[in-house]
């Protein structure tokens, strides 16, 4: 129920008028209330005495606790910093009465200088937590006000602080004991404990002094407890007493801290009310302990006879309660029109305002106040009117952004999938002869690299609306770095470049990184370096770098950059002279710097014109664990064979796609690998054929014309009969969020297009349980390429043969390519030396190894 303010001025002013009743009171209960007086002065002193001897033990050995560990530091020799951390941890946890300790170094002494230490443990929902403050934003060193590290360090000895706010600890008002320790002699730290003023009534004074309401003062007067911690941190009692306009009871306070014990009855010292203050010294720190309890409860016998008064207090009462309503009408007539003005606010009239002539007092304050606020606040609903039609925009132009990448990323990939499906159709033909079949891994691995451009243009995109995400994996970096030789050297050779690639020993062969981002920039770098060498020579080489990172160097002997031309190289759309010259778009380096940044390495050039210029790209190295190499190397052996579903499985495949050459290259994949294939155009015939009841997978394509994919599969997840029926989803869309929305509508799995052999068989393995055979790859092999005879491994010369081993060593592929050269161009060892070019050319230093181990 609202109480007007009328009411609520007739109520809380009355009060005072107890004030009367105690004037007429006085020469009746005079005797009484000086009985009364006597009984709870000397036992409230009693009681004062010993909480402050109780109050005294407790900080003493608080204290102690900072002495000890001070001590013990400065005895122990060559502590580690966990040794530091357990030591505060243990303090605190095995001494409740304090809240936190710390041991705070010198710097220069447990770490080197300028490097702040200050271990420190605390109490935070009832667990102890350490930290170091050093990683806080304190500067305990340069600020005096820290007086827990400069007090003991310029006496010499512990002491208490003033109470001070520790945000880092907590948000914790406390004091703290702070005692200095040493290291041969010499200042080394300080060792603190802290005492939790905000919790000490309810930790200690309530096992001391129970409910009653108590402060404890320093020698001059600051409060080091109260139940108001604004006291605390803020005033003295000197300047409450000046604040509440009472400095004639300056004098007493001042013998309550001179260090002896008593009572004394004051009003308006704490409270308007007057109160028996009781008073004893806590001796091992010089603060003075107060106990304070109401008068009026130590009068309580003596407020039991107010009865006989109670005409004179109701007379008394009524005059001022009159007064009161007299004033109150005048005084709450404004406040009533603001509260109207309000009213018309809170409907939406913004341009209410306090009409009238402001009084010169708090209440025409108000109203000044409140129409300078309705007019900040119209000005606030408009800026948040304009803010949210521009952040609408923003979300809309965002949308449409994504729309546009999902269209690009469709119609880019969907052409791409027939040049690499027919390729892997003719890449399975085991009749293909092997000069055909080295033209379509050429194909093959130049469509993968068009499809990693659509994708890294697709991700700078990405980059700039911060949606780049970096996919983690074990990857073969001998297979990356041929993939990237084989795309590389085709353009070095059709300028009659020397191509080299240098891989250090010492790099392991499978790491984890993301391969893609990886390929995509030493093809941007390698790329850029024969574009701009027209003769001499272009090399990659691959080390680890003396702070253990993989460091890619690209070399070359090209036309090179002037320093001011190197600013700006990184820059998107920006392009040095040669460039301009040489054409391009001027983002392969911008790709390159993001791709390499968001793999968590820098990129860095050291150019001169006319000389060349040397490309360094270093990312972090972590070794992939051995058995992620055979892993690798078992898919890859199964990516070179012809896989077929093994004898007795009898499997049909529904395909569903409204692109002819879609349909073709699944079917034709499916068939050679002993699948029956049923094809249909659009989602409603897969629909129709599903029902049937005689297939056992469907790729579904997710748009179709007359019903999408999405559309089919919510059908049949619906249908009794074929919800278990397994559907992969098989799109040129190929984000994130497409691949969520494709398993929330109910695919099984999906499958990206362009798509690959390899990965559809894994598939269909992985929904039908299914067993395959392969083709053993050496039948495919042509004469040429069996196993060399004996006639060729011997008669090679004792000299060309530690060339050759010196060269496998340390991985110089130039040498070895050279030594190669050398034996093909003879007639005895023809044989030898393009098996030596073969091995050399797919970075396979394990059989080049063994074949120079046969070499006679």
């Amino acid at each position: 129920m609202t109480q007007s303010i009328r009411n609520k001025m007739m109520i809380f002013i009355g009060a005072p008028t107890v004030a009367i009743y105690i004037g007429v009171m006085v020469w009746i209960l005079a005797f009484s209330k000086l009985q009364a007086h006597r009984f709870h002065r000397q036992e409230m002193q009693d009681q004062a005495e010993t909480a402050a001897a109780r109050f005294d033990d407790y900080i003493s050995k608080a204290a102690r606790v900072g002495e000890m560990s001070s001590g013990f530091i400065s005895r122990v020799p060559d502590l580690k910093e966990e040794q530091v951390f357990g030591i505060v941890e243990d303090l605190v946890k095995e001494n409740s009465r304090i809240y936190g300790t710390a041991l705070a170094f010198e710097p220069g002494t447990f770490k080197p200088a300028g490097i702040l230490f200050c271990p420190y443990a605390y109490r935070s929902d009832g667990k102890v937590v350490t930290k170091d403050i050093n990683r806080e934003v304190y500067d305990w060193y340069g600020d005096e006000r820290w007086q827990w590290w400069h007090l003991p360090k310029k006496l010499g000895k512990g002491g208490w602080t003033k109470p001070y706010f520790d945000e880092g600890a907590g948000n914790v008002l406390m004091m703290t004991y702070s005692t200095p320790f040493t290291k041969e002699g010499k200042f080394s730290g300080v060792a603190t404990v802290d005492i939790d003023l905000e919790t000490l009534h309810e930790d200690a004074g309530q096992k001391i002094i129970g409910d009653k309401e108590f402060y404890i003062l320093s020698a001059d007067g600051h409060f080091m407890y109260s139940p108001d911690t604004e006291l605390i941190m803020k005033q003295s009692v000197f300047d409450v007493l000046k604040r509440d306009d009472r400095e004639d009871l300056t004098d007493e306070v001042r013998e309550m801290l001179a260090g002896k014990s008593g009572v004394v009855t004051l009003g308006g010292l704490f409270e308007e009310e007057r109160h028996m203050y009781a008073f004893a010294p806590i001796a091992s720190t010089g603060w003075t302990f107060v106990a304070i309890m109401p008068e009026s409860e130590a009068l309580a016998e003596w407020k039991g006879r107010m009865t006989y008064v109670v005409s004179a207090f109701v007379a008394a009462l009524i005059l001022i309660l009159a007064a009161i309503w007299l004033v109150s009408k005048r005084l709450t007539q404004p406040i009533i029109k603001l509260r109207d003005t309000v009213l018309q606010v809170a409907d939406g009239n913004l341009e209410a305002r306090v009409d009238g002539k402001f009084s010169a007092d708090e209440i025409g304050d108000l109203g000044r106040d409140f129409n300078r606020m309705t007019a900040d606040l119209k000005g606030q609903v408009l800026k948040l009117a304009r803010e949210e039609a521009g952040r609408e925009k923003a979300e809309e132009e965002s949308r449409a952004n994504s729309d546009f990448l999902s269209h690009m990323s469709h119609e880019l990939r969907t052409p791409l999938n027939g040049i690499l499906g027919y390729a892997q159709i003719l890449q399975r033909d085991k009749e293909l002869p092997v000069r055909q079949r080295g033209s379509v891994d050429s194909i093959i691995n130049c469509g993968d690299h068009l499809l990693s451009l659509i994708n890294d243009v697709l991700d700078l995109s990405k980059s700039r609306a911060g949606h780049l995400e970096l996919d983690l994996a074990p990857c073969d970096l001998q297979k990356l770095t041929r993939e990237v030789g084989d795309i590389v050297g085709q353009r070095a050779r059709s300028k009659q470049i020397e191509f080299a690639v240098e891989l250090s020993p010492e790099v392991p062969r499978t790491i984890i990184s993301d391969a893609p981002k990886i390929r995509q920039i030493l093809v941007n770098l390698l790329g850029n370096a024969v574009k701009f060498t027209s003769q001499g020579s272009v090399q990659l080489r691959i080390v680890k770098s003396p702070q253990g990172l993989l460091q890619f160097d690209i070399i070359d002997t090209g036309v090179g950059m002037a320093e001011e031309e190197i600013e700006h190289i990184f820059d998107p759309f920006k392009q040095v002279e040669a460039g301009k010259a040489a054409g391009g778009t001027g983002l392969g380096l911008a790709i390159t710097e993001k791709l390499t940044a968001l793999l968590g390495g820098e990129v860095s050039v050291i150019s001169k014109a006319g000389e060349g210029s040397t490309f360094s790209v270093v990312i972090p190295l972590e070794e992939a664990p051995a058995e992620e190499l055979s892993q690798l190397e078992a898919e890859e052996g199964r990516n070179r064979k012809v896989s077929r579903l093994a004898p007795g499985q009898k499997v049909k495949i529904l395909v569903a796609d409204d692109r002819f050459e879609n349909r073709e290259i699944l079917n034709s994949l499916l068939l050679s690998a002993g699948f029956e294939v049923v094809m249909v155009d659009d989602g409603d015939v897969a629909v129709e054929e599903a029902r049937k009841g005689e297939v056992d997978l469907i790729l579904m394509d997710v748009c179709m014309p007359r019903m999408s994919g999405m559309e089919a599969v919510e059908i049949i997840r619906r249908d009794e009969k074929l919800k278990d029926l397994k559907v992969v989803a098989v799109t040129a869309s190929v984000s994130v969020e497409f691949r969520q929305k494709a398993k929330e509508v109910g695919f099984d799995d999906f499958m990206g297009k362009p798509f690959w052999v390899g990965e559809l068989m894994r598939i269909l393995q992985k929904h039908l349980d299914l067993e395959f055979e392969s083709d053993d790859s050496e039948s495919t092999r042509s004469e040429e390429e069996k196993e060399l005879g004996e006639a060729e491994l011997t008669g090679v010369s004792e000299q060309a043969v530690e060339k050759l081993k010196a060269a496998i060593k340390i991985r110089n592929l130039t040498a070895i390519k050279e030594l190669a050269k050398e034996l093909e161009e003879g007639d005895e060892h023809s044989a030898l030396g393009a098996e030596i070019l073969k091995l050399s050319a797919a970075f396979d230093f394990n059989g080049l190894i063994g074949l120079a181990q046969k070499m006679k």
